[in-house]
């Protein structure tokens, strides 16, 4: 659940400085279902399958659920709003959860097998990084059971690769991105013609030559970029493509936090026409007879001038 996903009934941040925005994943799909539940109180049951979100962080629930099914039992405290319009007074709740095996609902439908029977060299396989808790979790059900014949794949500490070699596994960090599925599901044409909708592509692309050419050589992680310019990374992922293949930018790939990322950097900055637009030659009835020297001339034009004010008087994001 989001911290606010109804973001359209003044919740404030926390702060209170602004109200409260969400993805648009949540006001699509988990905003409208909450509404309806706060507004008509209706009870309902709670589903949780993970559990790193227990308790819920959701502060726009003004209807608790009666119960919550749960990988974990217990009652736990977290805070909602007292009401849409008093979102900055918080009030203390409590989630009632019940472990009810929620982990093994992807299986519904499904033949179930006694693994205990299946003829496999290796019995059980993890995916799983080491970690201050998970060391422990490793250790009480494995090590100290003397279950050796699993197989755990990820990073883990030396204590562990070095006694149990056969064990721990740690695999190389795949080296696609979402850039080079796209490249691959995606036609020139495809990416040469990318637009976002209601969007100024040529201003965008500007925008993204002035924020690269501040960082001259040294780039801008694209995750970075798209944070700053607010687009998506699906938008962002199309548009870095187009770019490169207009020759504008280069991407380099690097290895960011354990993945796999690009790195852009600008490689020419395109032509645009926007610094003229509102140029009073473009549409000046007396074009023909104006020459440097002559008695209509650029130098002592009052239109050009009164142009040239204006917008050196204009704010910077304006222009």
């Amino acid at each position: 659940m989001p911290n606010v996903g109804i973001s359209n009934k003044g919740i404030m941040r926390l702060d209170g400085t602004a109200p409260a925005k969400s993805l648009e994943m949540f006001e699509n799909y988990y905003a409208p279902i909450m509404h309806v539940l706060n507004i008509r109180q209706t009870p309902w049951v709670g589903l949780c399958g993970d559990p790193k979100y227990v308790p819920s962080i959701a502060r726009d629930i003004l209807n608790e659920p009666k119960v919550v099914m749960s990988q974990t039992e217990g009652k736990f405290k977290t805070k909602r709003i007292a009401a849409y319009d008093d979102s900055l007074n918080r009030i203390d709740v409590e989630e009632d959860h019940r472990y009810a095996a929620i982990e093994t609902i992807f299986m519904l439908n499904e033949k179930k097998v006694d693994w205990r029977d299946v003829d496999k060299d290796i019995l059980f396989t993890i995916g799983l990084n080491g970690g201050q808790s998970r060391d422990g979790f490793i250790k009480d059900w494995f090590l100290d059971k003397g279950r050796t014949d699993v197989k755990v794949y990820g990073k883990w500490a030396e204590e562990f690769t070095t006694q149990y070699p056969h064990m721990f596994e740690e695999k190389r960090i795949a080296e696609r991105t979402v850039e080079d599925e796209l490249e691959e599901q995606l036609t020139e044409a495809e990416i040469e013609n990318f637009q976002i909708e209601k969007v100024d592509m040529e201003r965008l692309t500007n925008k993204i030559c002035d924020i690269l050419a501040e960082r001259e050589s040294d780039g801008m992680l694209q995750s970075e970029l798209w944070k700053k310019l607010k687009l998506s990374s699906r938008d962002g992922s199309r548009l870095s493509l187009k770019l490169e293949r207009m020759g504008t930018i280069t991407r380099e790939k690097l290895l960011e936090n354990d993945r796999w990322t690009y790195k852009l950097i600008l490689k020419k900055t395109p032509i645009s026409t926007q610094s003229i637009e509102n140029s009073p030659c473009l549409v000046c009835t007396v074009e023909q007879k104006c020459s440097i020297d002559g008695e209509i001339s650029p130098k002592t034009c009052q239109l050009i001038e009164d142009w040239v004010i204006t917008e050196f008087k204009k704010p910077s994001k304006a222009k």
